[in-house]
């Protein structure tokens, strides 16, 4: 591993956990992490954590590197049928602007050539710790076209 690869990979991390954090304060706090638990008392969170690494392509003489992220938002739900439909509204809203997000900054600040965001999946509720969550799932794949040089 190169020294300036390992600092393209720290600033994409960093660039899309700022990116997350452009959703505070309406969501408490960006994990940078796989949530085992949510801190107890959380009532909406965002976390993001890395998923692997695929480098079967090649290109002209370069290895081409895809690695893969997932990132979940996290709503606890409130009862009440008009809190219901506000969760809704939430979820989409969210979802929209979170994909808007990242398509803005494609290449997240320069630190890979481009980025996919795959569909969402929104209809997740999944118990995190003592709580029940509604869940909005992502997967982003990084890619980095000229990641690694192949020798001859």
């Amino acid at each position: 591993m190169t020294i300036a690869a390992a600092l393209l990979r720290q600033g994409a991390r960093d660039r899309m956990v700022a990116i997350l954090d452009g959703f505070l304060p309406e969501f408490e706090r960006v994990y940078l992490g796989e949530p085992g638990g949510l801190p107890p008392g959380t009532d909406r969170g965002i976390a993001l954590w890395y998923l692997g690494r695929d480098t079967s392509q090649e290109t002209l003489g370069n290895v081409m590197e895809i690695r893969r992220w997932r990132f979940a938002v996290y709503w606890r739900p409130r009862l009440g049928e008009a809190e219901r439909a506000l969760l809704e509204a939430a979820v989409e809203e969210t979802d929209c602007d979170i994909q808007e997000a990242f398509r803005a900054d494609s290449t997240l600040g320069g630190n890979v050539t481009d980025l996919k965001i795959r569909n969402s999946e929104g209809n997740i509720w999944e118990p995190v710790g003592e709580a029940l969550y509604r869940v909005l799932n992502y997967e982003l794949e990084l890619w980095q076209f000229e990641a690694e040089a192949i020798s001859p």
